[in-house]
């Protein structure tokens, strides 16, 4: 097809049309991509259920495109980062050797420290809005009543550092009950917390090897239960989380479908 230069004048009708036809059909699209509804963006939300590691496992870099202490490998670079005391347990139900819980949200393994205090997670591009989990933590077996097992810290900073953002108390919890009565953590109790800012930091607070933990869930205070497939960073390692807000776009005007009637209706007529 040979089209029409600028040095031609008094173009044919045939002409006309042609350009009419195809330029009406170029603002459509044009007005479209510009002003139409668009579509919501992508959530931040991502959840580590922990499976692919290895009974006994450190967790160490396996969420930030790195391995674990025994060479496991996610392959998405979350920017994840864990301390080395925060372990892998398997079900024995599953083959593990140790794993003596039940009613996981996401079978078959969980997390707990296997020393000290505290647990730290650093996640240097940060996340907003809230962050949560399951847990379970008995007492011992001589003890009665509900106590406080641990809690949950969010700071700004990495390490625990910076400020505090919010933080939640770990409630003991009832042993060997449904859906697995025969696991001694059972079952694992849905916690979470919103918040304002960007955390860097999670410190998990505890005796070591009294409280189990699966399902983090970064980016909403409501736990998700099963299994979730965490999207991956941007490819140019930007944050999943920007430090300011975008400026949202409009939805597109009720008037806008009038005007695309009325070039409709204009078009038809020149093609007459």
């Amino acid at each position: 097809m040979v089209f029409p230069t600028r040095s031609q004048v008094g173009l044919p009708v045939v002409w006309k049309r042609w350009i009419w036809k195809r330029g009406i059909w170029l603002l459509g699209i044009t007005a479209t991509g510009l002003i139409g509804p668009q579509l919501p963006a992508a959530a931040g939300t991502f959840v580590l259920d922990f499976e692919g590691l290895l009974d006994l496992e450190s967790v160490q870099e396996f969420y930030n495109d790195g391995f674990g202490s025994l060479g496991s490998l996610y392959g998405q670079p979350l920017g994840v980062s864990f301390s080395d005391n925060v372990i892998v347990l398997k079900d024995v139900d599953a083959g593990g050797v140790a794993g003596d819980f039940g009613g996981e949200p996401s079978p078959d393994n969980i997390i707990f420290f296997r020393d000290g205090t505290e647990a730290k997670l650093n996640v240097a591009s940060g996340f907003k809005d809230g962050f949560s989990l399951f847990y379970s933590a008995v007492l011992p077996a001589s003890a009665t009543g509900v106590q406080i097992r641990g809690a949950v810290q969010l700071f700004d900073g990495l390490d625990g550092t910076g400020n505090l953002l919010a933080q939640f108390d770990l409630p003991s919890t009832p042993r060997k009950g449904a859906p697995d009565p025969q696991g001694e953590f059972s079952p694992f109790f849905p916690l979470g917390t919103a918040f304002s800012g960007i955390a860097r930091s999670v410190v998990l607070q505890g005796q070591a090897r009294t409280v189990g933990f699966d399902n983090l869930t970064f980016g909403s205070a409501t736990a998700i239960p099963g299994r979730f497939v965490p999207p991956p960073q941007f490819p140019d390692g930007s944050p999943l989380y920007p430090q300011e807000p975008s400026t949202p776009i409009p939805e597109a005007s009720p008037l806008w479908g009038l005007v695309g009637l009325g070039l409709l209706a204009w078009r038809k007529g020149i093609a007459r």
